[in-house]
């Protein structure tokens, strides 16, 4: 018996072993059977009404993640005679990694954007605010008005994030800055997009559910509101995305945005959201 192949397919599972010989034998065929906890669930005998004449099968019926189940071969010989003496193997069909949905919006709409991450993946998402204040947010990274990107929980303490690490484990600050100095929050109030990295780390936990940003200066401390990301782990589901989920509020965990407004600096953060994935052809220029 060979170890099944597809076996991170439930419903695809290919089964092979070595042809049986024995004297005097001609067309032998099999007739393969699957256990679990001690009960047969298949007999291809019972199940097609006849028996495996090539020395592979495809079982017909799904199994389940997170099992183990033992497979056996029994040769019949074309004088009908049986080969009852057989070694049952084991196998397991483990469950496929968590497959993480990460959901945003804009401020333009409220049904949620959603993009798929694995753990150990990484994507570059972008803030947008506008500035209300005659400093001019550049992109040197030794500027004074730098800021960087802090996540907390809802009471405002520091808490895993999405950020991406240098390594595995969680970090829950990081420097950002505008993709390139002639796009900054000016005194027109413009937008100022910055630039960040998220990475699902490999160790992400099934408890692990949301995420709240808050823009954070050296000077200043915190200020502005940043929507929550709200992150999704589970196996990975034949279902639709449910596009209905909009946890977006800061504080309340009620649906929709709440428009909020905070002063640091002389900066009005009336329009802030987390939009999708921006890339500046022109300077892709990165900070840390």
């Amino acid at each position: 018996l060979y170890p099944p192949a597809n076996i991170t397919d439930p419903e695809n599972i290919l089964f092979t072993w070595g042809r049986s010989t024995c004297n005097d034998c001609q067309n032998v065929s099999y007739s393969l059977e699957i256990h679990q906890n001690n009960e047969m669930i298949f007999n291809v005998n019972d199940f097609t009404g006849k028996l495996i004449e090539e020395t592979s099968y495809v079982l017909p019926i799904p199994l389940e993640y997170d099992t183990t189940y033992y497979w056996a071969v029994f040769p019949k010989s074309n004088a009908d005679i049986w080969n009852l003496n057989v070694d049952f193997k084991s196998f397991r069909i483990d469950s496929p990694p968590p497959e993480i949905i990460i959901y945003q919006s804009s401020i333009h709409t409220i049904a949620p954007e959603n993009f798929k991450l694995k753990p150990g993946e990484s994507r570059v998402l972008t803030i947008s605010f506008q500035n209300m204040s005659s400093v001019d947010w550049k992109s040197d990274i030794t500027h004074s008005h730098y800021v960087e990107l802090r996540s907390i929980d809802a009471s405002g303490n520091p808490a895993d994030a999405v950020l991406f690490p240098d390594n595995d484990s969680w970090i829950n600050s990081t420097r950002v800055c505008t993709q390139n100095s002639a796009n900054v929050a000016s005194a027109t109030h413009e937008n100022a997009w910055f630039i960040f990295d998220v990475k699902l780390p490999q160790n992400i936990s099934s408890n692990y559910v949301t995420t709240y940003f808050r823009l954070y200066n050296p000077d200043h401390g915190f200020f502005g509101e940043v929507a929550s990301v709200f992150i999704e782990v589970d196996h990975v589901s034949t279902e639709p995305v449910n596009t209905e989920k909009k946890i977006w509020s800061y504080k309340t965990s009620a649906e929709g945005w709440t428009s909020r407004n905070a002063t640091s600096d002389g900066i009005v953060f009336n329009d802030y959201w987390i939009i999708n994935p921006f890339t500046d052809s022109a300077s892709k220029k990165w900070c840390r």
